[in-house]
């Protein structure tokens, strides 16, 4: 029990540090190495205009440091047995967040323990409602749809999108919702997927978490005209 708890209070300090400190990927980072050994193979493969190198390296370096999350989310999932239940939230948190953007944390490590932690969190407390209270989470569904329909999306400062750009994704957003909503229904409806309805639930709902966030933490770049 002492080990334990031990092992906690090491994991809290871990995550504290990981949110407090201003870590950026130096320019030998492995992910920066490996995006720019990428762009150099796939310049001397293809016609590409040199131009656009660092344009290159950064989108690679985006999508491997992606992955990497997803697939270290994954082999969790996989060790504690909720392999559906991760993939279904990491597929219907991604889709919808891809429309509404929201809260991004300042620094890759700690977008990693966010999304590990919220993650795992999110699946613990699905099994657990879906086990004790089941009907609990569709008030806060409802909150957080209406929320989302109306409102995204989140014109981020790192994307700062055009207000056409804007609309676009607005309308993205809501078709998207509209598919998570079905869905979700669908899982409802069959026994041995009802467990996963709680699941994506929770996935509208953090994404809407997220939004609010943003815009209180101030990420958000705002149009007056």
């Amino acid at each position: 029990f002492c080990k334990i708890l031990l092992l906690l209070q090491q994991l809290l300090y871990f995550i504290q540090k990981c949110i407090k400190i201003n870590y950026k990927f130096e320019e030998d980072s492995m992910t920066h190495t490996f995006a720019i050994y990428v762009t150099q193979k796939i310049m001397t493969l293809f016609p590409l205009e040199a131009s656009n190198y660092d344009i290159y390296i950064y989108a690679f370096e985006k999508i491997f440091s992606q992955i990497s999350i997803y697939i270290i989310l994954i082999t969790w999932a996989i060790i504690s047995h909720t392999t559906i239940h991760m993939i279904t939230y990491i597929s219907f948190l991604v889709l919808l967040r891809g429309q509404t953007s929201g809260y991004h944390s300042n620094t890759p490590i700690g977008c990693f323990v966010l999304s590990f932690l919220i993650s795992n969190a999110c699946i613990w407390c699905s099994k657990l409602l879906f086990k004790y209270f089941p009907w609990m989470i569709f008030p806060f569904l409802v909150l957080a749809s209406t929320y989302i329909f109306f409102t995204a999306p989140v014109n981020h400062i790192l994307l700062n999108l055009s207000l056409h750009e804007l609309k676009m994704h607005q309308i993205s957003s809501r078709r998207i919702l509209i598919c998570e909503l079905f869905l979700t229904g669908i899982f409802y409806l069959f026994h041995f997927t009802r467990p996963l309805c709680v699941t994506s639930s929770f996935a509208i709902i953090t994404v809407a978490i997220f939004m609010v966030l943003s815009k209180i933490l101030k990420q958000e770049v705002k149009y007056y005209d």
